[in-house]
């Protein structure tokens, strides 16, 4: 099976495990966002490419989208036609 380039932070997954994939920028990204994330019980899996955040999320049902980039809203645009990211809360 091939590796996934997304980075899952957190514990060891678990059955019904919530994830939230990050799309990050460097620039934009704050790195307490991502603790406050795990706080919340979510595991984070952060991806820098649209094309990976899509490949980790057909692996793994995601349960929030993060889009910490500065092209968001074509980010946006293009998960909206993603199936299985139609309906995944987005924060931007």
């Amino acid at each position: 099976m091939k590796a996934l380039p997304a980075e899952i932070r957190g514990p060891a997954q678990a059955v019904g495990t919530k994830i939230a994939y990050v799309l990050v920028d460097n620039e934009v990204w704050a790195q307490a966002l991502g603790a406050a994330l795990q706080n919340m019980s979510l595991h984070v899996a952060t991806c820098s490419q649209l094309h990976e955040l899509f490949e980790a999320a057909r692996e793994q049902p995601a349960s929030l989208l993060v889009l910490a980039q500065r092209n968001a809203p074509f980010a946006v645009r293009a998960c909206r036609v993603i199936r299985g990211l139609q309906e995944v809360p987005v924060m931007l």
